[in-house]
């Protein structure tokens, strides 16, 4: 309680009285679609004073009055001045028009005497993400993240994020404003998310504003884009694994101005792999049988009433199935013995949400929300034996049945208040309701001796409600400091008990120079959902589970801080920043823990015991380590330059004899370079190169020979052992055409450009008490070309 009693009033101990002046204040938004554009600055000379566009397009400034001068930027757009006499409140509607060539980039320092930029925070446009060249040519939002200082990938081609020594299901991930649970499509090879949809992605993974909360590690926030006010337009692209895309446009009467008050925006992906492979096993006659697709499609509507209200419903859905079948036949004299092996896996995603943003008067701004999101997975494996001789036929099956569920429906309210020209407050109410339904079930059948339905999958339903209530004020202190500085109150019921967890957080910039401006950041976060990660199983097994009164939600602290500046008036910009993070009460599974029973009896389920008693709880983890940012925002190249140095460690009582070892996914150095060559216009290369150092495992040291004459290997400490060194180069080329639709984009090049045989596992083998290690690769060389046609011609 004292520590939100010292929140509460340093919030409010910065407030000052209200200071005379008038209110400069609107939205900044697309010339040729209406599309409100988020993160453009807006900065003001004389008063030195610098703003942003929130998520929804509107930024809000408190001035002296009189001759008022401001600049609005935005990546790949013209710049605009505009200079007027301030006298009253005053609202604007400014509209941007794109620049012939666009010069994309990742995060914005704002021209001399004023930087911008925020500790632990970075943003990639639409039209970045589409330029990288990943596996197979499709653009993949996790996977360029994994391209910026702080985030790192698990094994190769896999779409999983680790932030800053956290693990996956540490990161909000949010769609909308609704958080997706599952972001890997095809095992993790792609990311669940269209990037034709996508208007904008941030990251957060330092410094997290107080709006944010119930993650250890990051926020990503993913704004779908909002639809064409003006004009239908579309593109569709074919690529060599699949084909997706987007149509958005205007509804209903137009007003006199051109625009129509409502837009919507519709998008869609799917693989093509089953349909290119079922024909040809139906022709071969062979009796196995093999097939995988994903989809999502992502829509959304927007209806502006008048320029100060509006409201938006987006829904997005996805999917993931794999089948695989095998049939043998075998005969003897007397009898015949037909095996049937069958697998399916299919895991899905669903999101709807649904806001009204009101600028309620000149000082005030708010949105409500209502959001659902949902998760599943199932998996399905079975073994029939059917025989049949002397007159007699039995049959037997058995089989894994799993499934991991979770639903979460939300309410929550947020508003942003200028109280002053120095300050802006802003403050938050939310409730969360969660349901768990996770099941394991592993039988054995012998005839008719069991009836099985979908009632065996039932396991009993956990539930968990999470309330949350956020201030906090953003302030500016002369023309050379600002900060952000506030409190996150979050409790969860769990069973009869309510668990309330107070989380400060603060921020505070100060510009050292026209040119270089020192940050620094305080973090403290909560988490009270976990993900366990079964390695028994050959399949995306993971459980979502919920805190328990035995299991206590997972807590961190983050200490962050560093310099950042800019070269040649923005051509260069640079970021060094270090990091300090622990946490408390994670949990993992047990040595040797397992879903099932050794042995189902026949006739009998042997459901799996409860996930509480197969779990180390009360770990704690450690991360600390430097980053190294260095950008080229202008002329014909264009990237940048990410470098990591970075340690982390875990620590429970039962494992590894209660001595910390290191992370899976600790990786000492990780390094990637990122460039874009523009030839002209219309024609660009694009080169990644990626550095990392091999993550831990834990390999046999040796083996004995037991009593009863099996062989019985010996392992070391936890993690001991590393993986060879990884290093990858893609390259790609892309080709623009206008035509008299639109534009025509081709693309070409190739993931792993060298063929580099990076270590996907490792295994050990001993011959003659001799052991050899073994490292299997997952991806050679991997090939890519697609052709993007782009229908945007104006009505």
């Amino acid at each position: 309680m004292k520590q939100f009693l010292w929140s509460f009033f340093l919030i409010f101990g910065l407030l000052s009285p209200t200071a005379k002046g008038q209110y400069v204040q609107g939205y900044i938004e697309d010339a040729d679609s209406k599309e409100r554009l988020i993160g453009a600055s807006i900065s003001f000379p004389e008063q030195k004073f610098l703003t942003y566009t929130n998520q929804y397009g509107f930024f809000q400034q408190k001035l002296p009055g009189g001759k008022t001068r401001l600049n609005i930027n935005f990546v790949g757009y013209e710049k605009v001045e505009l200079e007027f006499f301030l006298e009253k409140d005053t609202t604007l509607l400014i509209a941007l028009r794109p620049e012939v060539k666009k010069l994309e980039t990742i995060e914005i320092i704002a021209e001399k005497g004023i930087s911008g930029g925020t500790i632990g925070k970075m943003s990639l446009s639409q039209e970045r993400i589409k330029e990288i060249p990943l596996i197979g040519g499709e653009a993949d939002v996790t996977k360029a993240l994994q391209l910026l200082p702080g985030v790192q990938g698990g094994t190769e081609g896999s779409s999983g994020l680790f932030v800053r020594g956290g693990s996956p299901d540490q990161n909000l991930i949010l769609l909308d404003g609704a958080p997706v649970y599952n972001t890997a499509h095809a095992f993790g090879l792609f990311s669940v998310f269209n990037p034709a949809a996508i208007k904008d992605v941030s990251l957060y993974k330092g410094g997290i504003p107080a709006q944010y909360g119930e993650r250890l590690s990051s926020v990503i926030d993913i704004s779908l884009k909002e639809g064409n006010r003006i004009y239908t337009r579309g593109n569709l692209d074919l690529g060599l694994l699949g084909v997706k895309g987007l149509v958005e446009g205007p509804l209903g009467k137009r007003k006199t101005n051109g625009n129509s008050s409502t837009s919507y925006l519709l998008s869609g992906r799917r693989t093509f792999l089953d349909l290119f492979t079922r024909p040809f096993q139906v022709f071969s006659g062979t009796d196995n049988r093999t097939g995988f697709y994903f989809h999502d499609l992502s829509a959304k509507l927007n209806h502006q009433f008048n320029p100060n209200n509006q409201i938006f419903f987006s829904f997005y859905t996805s999917r993931d199935q794999l089948d695989l079948g095998n049939r043998s036949r075998s005969q003897t004299d007397s009898t015949s013995i037909d095996s049937r092996l069958t697998q399916r896996v299919n895991w899905s995603n669903q999101t709807a949400v649904l806001r009204w943003n009101k600028l309620i008067s000149n000082r005030i701004f708010s949105k409500l929300s209502l959001y659902y999101s949902r998760y599943r997975l199932g998996a399905d494996l079975r073994n029939r034996v059917a025989t049949t001789g002397n007159g007699m036929e039995s049959s037997t099956e058995e089989g894994s049945l799993f499934q991991s569920n979770l639903q979460e429906i939300s309410a929550n309210w947020k508003s942003s208040w200028n109280i002053t020209a120095q300050h802006n407050l802003r403050m938050g109410l939310g409730i969360q309701a969660y349901q768990f339904n996770p099941g394991a079930v592993q039988f054995k059948t012998q005839g008719d001796s069991l009836a099985r339905g979908d009632s065996l999958l039932e396991a009993p339903t956990q539930r968990l409600l999470v309330g949350t209530a956020y201030i906090s004020d953003i302030f500016q202190l002369g023309s050379k400091i600002k900060g952000h500085v506030g409190v996150r109150l979050s409790a969860a019921q769990v069973s009869e008990d309510i668990l309330p967890y107070i989380q400060p957080r603060a921020r505070i910039q100060w510009q050292m120079t026209d040119r270089i401006n020192f940050q620094a950041a305080y973090t403290q976060s909560v988490q009270f959902l976990h993900l366990l990660a079964n390695s028994n199983l050959p399949l995306p097994v993971d459980l979502w589970v919920p805190s328990t009164e035995r299991v206590a939600p997972a807590t961190s602290r983050q200490l962050s801080a560093g310099v950042a500046g800019s070269l040649k008036q923005g051509v260069w910009t640079w970021q060094i920043e270090g990091f300090y993070k622990e946490m408390e009460d994670l949990i993992t599974y047990e040595e040797g823990a397992n879903f099932f029973e050794e042995e189902p009896t026949p006739g009998n389920i042997a459901p799996s015991s409860n996930w509480e008693d197969e779990v180390e709880i009360n770990g704690k983890g450690l991360a600390y380590g430097g980053e190294l940012l260095v950008q080229r925002n202008q002329g014909r190249l264009k990237g940048w330059l990410a470098y990591t140095l970075s340690w982390n460690w875990r620590e429970f009582e039962g494992l590894n004899q209660g001595k910390r070892f290191p992370f899976t996914f600790d990786r000492r150095h990780d390094l990637s370079i990122v460039a874009d060559f523009s030839l002209n216009e219309k024609r660009s290369i694009q080169v990644n190169w990626v550095f990392q150092s091999g993550r831990a495992t834990t390999l046999p040291v040796g083996e004995f020979i037991s009593v009863n004459g099996s062989t019985v290997q010996l392992f070391g400490e936890r993690n001991s052992f590393r993986f060879p060194m990884y290093h990858r180069l893609d390259i790609g080329y892309s080709s623009k055409k206008d035509k008299s639709y639109g534009q025509r984009v081709f693309r070409v090049g190739a993931y792993n450009a060298y063929s580099r045989l990076n270590a996907y596992s490792v295994s050990v083998f001993t011959s003659n008490g001799e052991p050899t290690l073994f490292a299997n690769s997952l991806f050679p060389i991997l090939p890519y070309i697609s052709i993007e046609w782009i229908f945007d011609k104006k009505k």
